[in-house]
């Protein structure tokens, strides 16, 4: 465990690193406008943080079961958003801590909230049954709905101008998101259900 955390720890240390211009501008060269290493310094850190919970989750769950540790998490998270959309007196100009606090926490809240509710995800309701199929099939969304968001400039703009609303912010990315997503899975029942595709495509 000693092993993985110290390669998580440097897996965010540089992904700090991006967010540090004074210090480091090494991601500015062509090289790395010409590769993925930038959305690798980016999202390293996620992916490693699941084979950790994957690897430990025994020893995780207990961390869970702790009377200390659900509070602690919501009020890092409650502290960092406020500061992220509203208070601005933690973001320093040289340090993005906040928001990967904030993306950490909210993160580990997301997956206490559906361990603590589990037995709304099993295949006996259809909530659950709707989300292990959507699972099943997050590499065939990944790829696919990239093809499908549509080009909308004017609603930043209008944001933007019109001093920037969390919620409706929200309301508009899970607007967008949800038919997306929707058809990403339409297109890819169509795939798994065509023997020459599934085999080409999928490896079936």
């Amino acid at each position: 465990m000693v092993f993985w955390i110290t390669v998580w720890l440097i897996s965010i240390a540089a992904y700090e690193t991006l967010y540090l211009p004074k210090h480091f501008s090494y991601h500015k060269a062509q090289f790395f406008a010409y590769t993925s290493l930038i959305q690798t310094i980016r999202f390293m850190q996620f992916f490693l943080l699941g084979n950790i919970v994957h690897r430990y989750w025994n020893r995780i769950q207990k961390l869970f079961d702790s009377v200390w540790f659900f509070p602690l998490i919501a009020t890092l998270a409650l502290v960092c958003c406020a500061d992220i959309f509203r208070l601005h007196t933690l973001k320093f100009a040289w340090t993005n801590l906040p928001r990967t606090t904030a993306m950490y926490t909210l993160l580990l809240m997301v997956v206490m909230f559906f361990r603590y509710n589990k037995k709304w995800f099993t295949t006996e309701h259809a909530l659950g049954r709707a989300l292990q199929y959507t699972g099943q099939r997050t590499l065939d969304v990944y790829l696919l709905h990239f093809l499908l968001i549509p080009s909308m400039p004017f609603i930043g703009t209008w944001l933007n101008a019109h001093h920037p609303n969390f919620l409706i912010d929200l309301l508009l990315s899970v607007g967008v998101a949800l038919p997306i997503v929707a058809v990403c899975l339409l297109i890819s029942h169509i795939l798994h259900t065509s023997p020459v595709l599934g085999k080409f495509l999928f490896g079936k």
